[in-house]
């Protein structure tokens, strides 16, 4: 018997659960938080790691050009 997010989303594979920890310079606190990215196709860990590091470099690189932009 299918779950019912299969009967909605027959092409996800997997379901990938990323967390992460960031401790800033002025903060007495590191923040901790998840992340969740679903995916059609089933790889590594490792993999998975490396395409969403990849993401994210670009994804900052281009917010990073913003805040200079845009001050």
């Amino acid at each position: 018997m299918l779950n019912k997010w299969q009967k909605d989303w027959p092409y996800i594979r997997e379901v990938i659960r990323v967390t992460r920890y960031r401790e800033e310079l002025n903060k007495m606190k590191p923040t901790q938080t998840v992340h969740y990215y679903v995916s059609n196709r089933e790889l590594s860990a490792r993999k998975y790691a490396q395409y969403i590091r990849e993401h994210w470099f670009i994804e900052n690189k281009l917010n990073n050009v913003k805040d200079v932009a845009f001050q």
